[in-house]
């Protein structure tokens, strides 16, 4: 018995594996945004009923914990060094933004103080950090 082998060219091209990985690859995708925006600092922010986020401009981001830590950026820093933290993290900006993360059970004075030190490095333009609680209307289902 002889056995033919045929040498055929595929016709066809089956396009289905290649669109489960594009598929899964978006699912990963749009996943993973949605985790870049937090840091890792502790900070229990004071609650409040409305809020902006920050736009795309230049900013800043200083974080003071309830033990009084504070962090520049994410990197913790000493409060003697702020000054000149700021003032090189600042420099190729144009018109930064300080975000003020502090923690709900920081003294004001402390975040005057942190103000106070970015005003004289040259930053005029502060934010603080709230977290931004929405009532929802069960009603309709909309935000308010």
């Amino acid at each position: 018995m002889k056995f033919q082998v045929q040498n055929k060219t595929m016709d066809s091209f089956a396009f289905s594996s290649l669109t489960d990985v594009i598929f899964q690859l978006l699912i990963f995708f749009m996943l993973t945004a949605s985790f870049v925006s937090h840091s890792g600092i502790k900070v229990e922010l004071p609650k409040a009923s409305e809020g902006t986020p920050p736009s795309n401009q230049q900013h800043i981001t200083i974080s003071i914990t309830n033990q009084n830590q504070i962090f520049l950026n994410n990197s913790e820093i000493s409060m003697e060094s702020l000054r000149g933290q700021i003032k090189s993290a600042i420099q190729n900006m144009t018109n930064p933004i300080v975000i003020l993360n502090a923690d709900k059970d920081v003294n004001l004075q402390k975040a005057i103080e942190i103000i106070d030190i970015a005003k004289s490095v040259g930053c005029t333009k502060y934010l603080l950090a709230t977290d931004v609680q929405k009532e929802v209307n069960l009603n309709n289902g909309s935000t308010e």
